[in-house]
């Protein structure tokens, strides 16, 4: 992380803060060249968008001169991460709000800056209120002492307008009190149907195989095979590829998703490319060892902490 580089995307403006919170992430990825290659699932999953709306921000930043993009290839031709070239000290000199007065042709330019000149009400011979007398003003301003046109229909003045109190929350009177029930019924339970449901979660037993009936039921409809194929893809020949997925796996996936902050195939995609983006080479074969990661390795809690915290 660029201490410089963050302290500069502080301090720019881009109108939109979606868009800075993009800008502050790639300043916090950048080293002090002012080069970082973070993926976009993994900007995705931290600034908590879509992947396109991160695709947009990052262009709008292009085009806007923020930033410029090097596209990367792997050896085999498959896409890899861009590498983003932030170029934040010209927008420092130059702030955004001058680039879009420039764009402005020179009639609303010279309308803004007469606005922005005469806010104080110019009358009709050519006198604000910044040149009355102090004295003037503490008897009092009228249109004709300040050259301003009176308006030709001026707002009716309402005189004696009265409005009634609101009255204090319902008197305690039998009107608004509710019938008292009779005592041999207040002992006897309420078995209508829309309370049944309700009864039946008061019961702790009933709450407990409810929510497990509910995970079970979510556990079913998980698509491991999605889960192993974007793993698939998204390793590409660095890592070996997850054929089978027997008991141990699925529970150790399913245990995994829900740890994730996006828990779903978006999130964990984002997860396996955060992983290739900051593993040092040794988890990809290079080391003396010869040992590679692999996708039970993937799978592990301690894995999963180690790519929130950086130390891979």
């Amino acid at each position: 992380m660029s201490m410089m580089l963050m302290a500069m995307a502080m301090k720019i403006k881009t109108g939109n803060p979606l868009r800075k919170l993009v800008l502050l992430k790639l300043a916090d990825n950048a080293n002090d060249q002012g080069e970082c290659w973070p993926s976009i699932p993994y900007l995705a999953a931290t600034c908590e968008m879509s992947e396109r709306s991160v695709q947009n921000h990052i262009k709008w930043l292009h085009e806007q001169g923020f930033l410029w993009v090097e596209p990367r290839k792997s050896k085999n031709g498959g896409h890899q991460s861009n590498i983003y070239h932030l170029t934040l000290e010209r927008r420092l000199r130059s702030p955004l709000e001058e680039d879009e007065k420039g764009d402005l042709p020179p009639e609303e330019n010279q309308e803004k800056n007469g606005a922005a000149q005469g806010t104080g009400s110019a009358g009709a011979n050519g006198a604000s209120l910044s040149e009355v007398p102090a004295q003037q003003i503490r008897q009092g301003l009228s249109f004709d002492s300040l050259g301003v046109a009176q308006p030709l229909h001026p707002e009716p003045i309402i005189k004696n307008l009265s409005l009634e109190p609101i009255p204090p929350f319902p008197p305690n009177n039998s009107e608004f009190v509710e019938p008292d029930k009779d005592k041999t019924d207040r002992g006897k339970p309420d078995w209508t149907e829309p309370d049944r449901h309700y009864r039946e979660l008061d019961n702790p037993e009933a709450d407990h195989l409810e929510r497990e009936n509910l995970t079970r039921r979510s556990a079913e409809r998980m698509d491991y095979g999605a889960y192993l194929a974007a793993y698939n893809e998204l390793v590409g020949d660095r890592l070996p590829h997850a054929v089978t997925v027997n008991e141990e796996r699925k529970r150790k996936l399913r245990s995994l998703v829900k740890s994730l902050a996006t828990p779903n195939l978006e999130g964990f995609r984002a997860y396996v490319s955060a992983f290739l983006d900051h593993a040092k080479p040794f988890y990809f074969g290079f080391g003396d060892a010869g040992w590679i990661a692999d996708f039970d390795y993937l799978l592990r809690q301690k894995t999963l902490t180690r790519v929130r915290e950086g130390t891979l």
